[in-house]
């Protein structure tokens, strides 16, 4: 049985930049100097995330202009400052660091890509996802 996890979708661009950076760190003998390109592409995941998960939510259910843009000032702000806090630690990183932080994302990436490449062989082949899988039609409350 798989461990329980959350996932979000990003942009193409951001996928090809994330990966364009790891692998310039990955294959560098000195990924020191990339550092900064990997915190900019850190802060642009953050911010992906918080919206997917926090701000996407609030738009979906429609809780009114006010509130939406309430709940984006705040987001924004801590966006902010989480990017902040990564940037002076990733540059802080030595080589080693650096090079296990980028096998973690790419772990991430490469998860759901596999799970991504498992689901649509299956349809592929006829087959339906295991039942503790499938989503539900829509939320209950």
């Amino acid at each position: 049985m798989a461990a329980p996890s959350l996932r979000f979708h990003h942009s193409v661009a951001l996928r090809k930049e994330t990966l364009a950076v790891l692998e310039t760190i990955e294959a560098a003998k000195d990924p020191l100097p990339d550092r900064e390109a990997l915190a900019d592409v850190v802060a642009k995941l953050i911010d992906s995330g918080v919206d997917y998960y926090f701000l996407r939510a609030l738009r979906l259910a429609k809780v009114g202009f006010v509130v939406e843009q309430s709940a984006h000032l705040a987001a924004a702000g801590a966006v902010r400052v989480l990017a902040s806090v990564t940037r002076n630690i990733l540059l802080r990183m030595d080589r080693a660091q650096l090079r296990t932080v980028c096998g973690h994302i790419r772990h991430l990436m490469d998860g759901s890509d596999r799970r991504r490449r498992r689901r649509s062989g299956a349809r592929r082949r006829g087959e339906s996802s295991p039942p503790s899988r499938r989503r539900p039609a829509r939320c209950r409350r």
